[in-house]
C-alpha cells in the first residue's frame, strides 16, 4: 500500500492501519493529479485480479484528518465504482473537481485512496472517548448495512457506551465479540493519531474492517507552548481536559493543591516546531533527567522512557523524534532528578500502613533493597532493616549500583514526612506514594500507583497464593544494568514458561518480561527486596504467588520441583515418578 511519497492525512492513517496489523480494506493510494487512463487501467487489472469488481474513491487532502480541524465530509468520496479504468479515472476527476471547487478543500498535493467496496452486515462510528464527556470509555453509533447512511444522516443509529449499560434496553448493542474486537484495537488506533479517535468501521463475515481513523479535535492535547512548566499554579488551567486527567498530571494537580512539593516536571509536545529551541532552554547541562512518553499511554516498538544527561540533549531529541515515527501526535514528561539521598513508597490509611524507605534512586523499580516502616496512627511501630546493603543511583545520565554500610534515613525526616503523607493518601485513598528526600532532608512527591494492599500479608510475602512448579534460576544482568534496560525499553509482546518457579534476587523491573498476562503457571522467589515496588504491584495484580526466602537462594537447584504456599512460607520438594 505505501505509495511512495507524501500522502494526505487520511491514506496516511490507512497506511498505519494496515502495517499495525488492522484490518482494513484492500487499497491503492495514488497522486490524484498523475492519473491517467494507462494507470488506472492497472489499477482496475490489479482489482480485478483479486475479484473485486466494486470500488470506493476517496479524497485524501494534505489538510484533512488534522489535529486542530478534521474537514470531515468536506472532501469527495465516490462509492460503487466498477472496475474499469474509465470509470476509476472518472472518479479521481471528480475528486480533484470537488477539492478545486470548495473554498475549505486544498486540491494541492491531492492523494486519492481507492479501496474494495465491501458489502458490510453492520457498520458505525466510534469515538474512543466521547468528545462532549470526560471518562466516558467508547462511544458506538452503529446502523445495519452500509455506513453511508449514517455519516449522510439518512439513518439514525443506535448508540451507546461501550463501557456501560445501554439505556434503550440491550437490543441496541453490538454482539459481544464484535464489541471485544473493537475495544482490543482502541489503543492502536489512537497510537495511529496521538490520542482519542474517531473511527469508522464495519463488520463483514464476522470480521471488524476499519475504513477510517482521525483525531477528534475536541481532545486534541496541543499545548499552549511547545513547553509547559508544570511547576506553577496556573500550568493546570492551561491543559485540555484529558490531558489534566491523566494520571501523572492529575497526581501533580493534587500535589500543587495541598502545596506539596513534588519533582520538577516539564510537558512537551515534540509535534511543535521549536520544540528543539525550547528544550536547549530547558535543561540545565550538569543535571541529569527522565522522559517518559505521557500520551498515547503506550506504542508498541517505540522507545517509552529514558533517562539523560542536560548536556545530552542530543538523546532527548532523539527519543522524541522516534515517538513521532509511530505517533502523529505524543506528548512527553520530562522531569529533572533533584539531589536526592533516599526514595520511598508508602501505602497508608488513616494514618496507619507500611513505608519503605531506600538509599539512592528508585526504590519503586525494585533496585534496593529498603528499610520498612510498620506505622500506626502516625507513628513508626516497628522498623526492619534491610537485608543486604545495596542502592542505585542516577550518575551522569545512568544508573549505577553500590554496596556499603548504609545508614538510614534520619528519623525526624519520617516523622515530619508522614502527616504529609498521610493527607495525600486521604486524598487519594487506595494509592502508594513515591517520594524522596533531598541531602538536607526536604521531602518531595515523585508518583503515583494503585495496587492491591499488602494488609494482612506477612513480612516475607509479596504476593499471596501457592504454586508448583520447576525452578528456574534466573540470571540478573546487574542491577544497574537491568535499570538501564529499564529506562530505554522498547515494548514488545513475548513468549511465558508455565509451570515454573522463578528464582531471583530481587522484584527488579526488568523481569516484567517472565509475567504471564493471565498469572498462571509461575511463582516467584526472591532473596530479598521490596514489597511495595512496581513489579510487586503487577504480581498482586495478577494474583502471582511471591515471597522473600533470603540466603534459602543459595540452596536452590535449577529444575528441581518444589511447591511454594505463602500461607505458612513454606518452600518444599515434590517427589516426581521416575
Amino acid at each position: 500500500m505505501n505509495p511512495g511519497y507524501s500522502i494526505g492525512s487520511k491514506a496516511a492513517a490507512i497506511v498505519a492501519m494496515e502495517k499495525a496489523g488492522l484490518n482494513v480494506p484492500i487499497t491503492e493510494v495514488v497522486h490524484a493529479q498523475k492519473v491517467s487512463i494507462d494507470s488506472a487501467s492497472d489499477i482496475a487489472s490489479r482489482f480485478a485480479s483479486r475479484g473485486i469488481s466494486k470500488l470506493a474513491v476517496r479524497s485524501s487532502g494534505v489538510d484533512e484528518d488534522g489535529l486542530e480541524e478534521s474537514k470531515a465530509g468536506l472532501y469527495r468520496s465516490i462509492l460503487n465504482v466498477r472496475t474499469n479504468a474509465t470509470e476509476i479515472l472518472h472518479a479521481v476527476t471528480e475528486c480533484i473537481d470537488a477539492a478545486v471547487k470548495s473554498p475549505f478543500a486544498n486540491a494541492e498535493g491531492l492523494t486519492v485512496v481507492i479501496q474494495e467496496m465491501v458489502t458490510p452486515d453492520i457498520s458505525g462510528l466510534m469515538f474512543t472517548e466521547d468528545p462532549l464527556l470526560d471518562d466516558s470509555g467508547p462511544l458506538i453509533e452503529w446502523v445495519d448495512g452500509h455506513l453511508e447512511s449514517l455519516v449522510s444522516g439518512k439513518v439514525a443509529g443506535r448508540t451507546y457506551y461501550l463501557n456501560g449499560a445501554a439505556e434503550q434496553g440491550a437490543s441496541i448493542r453490538l454482539p459481544s465479540e464484535i464489541e471485544q474486537q473493537l475495544l482490543r484495537d482502541r489503543d492502536v488506533l489512537e497510537t495511529i493519531v496521538g490520542g482519542p479517535a474517531d473511527v469508522e468501521w464495519a463488520v463483514v463475515n464476522g470480521r471488524v474492517v476499519f475504513f477510517q481513523v482521525r483525531p477528534i479535535t475536541h481532545h486534541y492535547h496541543g499545548l499552549s507552548s511547545p513547553i509547559v512548566d508544570l511547576s506553577k499554579p496556573t500550568a493546570f488551567d492551561s491543559l485540555p481536559e484529558h490531558v489534566v486527567r491523566s494520571d501523572k498530571i492529575a497526581f501533580r494537580q493534587v500535589c500543587a493543591s495541598l502545596n506539596v512539593p513534588i519533582a520538577w516536571g516539564w510537558l512537551v509536545s515534540p509535534r511543535s516546531v521549536s520544540v528543539h529551541d525550547a528544550l536547549s532552554d530547558l535543561h540545565q547541562l550538569e543535571a541529569d533527567y527522565i522522559a517518559v512518553c505521557l500520551l498515547p499511554k503506550r506504542i508498541d516498538g517505540a522507545v517509552q522512557r529514558i533517562v539523560y544527561r542536560g548536556e545530552e540533549q542530543n538523546n532527548i531529541v532523539d527519543f522524541c523524534e522516534g515517538l513521532l515515527e509511530h505517533s502523529s501526535n505524543p506528548l512527553v514528561l520530562i522531569k529533572r532528578l533533584q539531589p536526592t539521598e533516599f526514595t520511598g513508597i508508602s501505602h497508608l490509611e488513616h494514618g496507619t500502613g507500611l513505608v519503605e524507605i531506600a538509599d539512592g534512586h528508585f526504590v519503586s523499580k525494585g533496585a534496593s533493597d529498603p528499610w520498612e516502616y510498620t506505622v500506626e496512627q502516625g507513628v513508626v511501630q516497628r522498623m526492619m532493616a534491610p537485608q543486604h546493603n545495596s542502592a542505585v543511583r542516577i550518575i551522569d545520565g545512568s544508573a549505577h549500583s553500590y554496596e556499603t554500610n548504609l545508614l538510614a534515613p534520619k528519623d525526624d525526616w519520617l516523622a515530619d514526612a508522614l502527616p504529609v503523607l498521610s493527607r495525600l493518601h486521604d486524598a487519594l485513598p487506595g494509592e502508594f506514594l513515591e517520594f524522596g528526600f533531598q541531602p538536607d532532608g526536604e521531602l518531595f512527591l515523585i508518583d503515583h500507583f494503585r495496587s492491591a494492599s499488602t494488609t494482612g500479608l506477612p513480612d516475607q510475602v509479596v504476593s499471596a497464593g501457592q504454586h508448583e512448579g520447576a525452578l528456574v534460576m534466573v540470571h540478573h544482568e546487574g542491577v544497574a544494568s537491568a535499570l538501564n534496560s529499564h529506562f530505554h525499553d522498547v515494548h514488545q509482546s513475548a513468549e511465558h514458561e508455565r509451570d515454573v518457579i522463578f528464582v531471583c534476587e530481587r522484584p527488579t523491573l526488568d523481569l516484567v518480561s517472565l509475567l504471564p498476562e493471565d498469572g498462571l503457571g509461575v511463582g516467584f522467589l526472591f532473596r530479598g527486596g521490596s514489597r511495595l515496588c512496581h513489579l510487586a504491584v503487577l504480581l498482586r495484580e495478577r494474583k502471582i504467588p511471591a515471597m522473600f526466602v533470603g540466603e534459602v537462594v543459595d540452596e536452590l537447584k535449577q529444575g528441581a520441583v518444589m511447591r511454594m504456599d505463602t500461607n505458612d512460607q513454606s518452600l518444599v520438594p515434590v517427589m516426581t515418578s521416575g
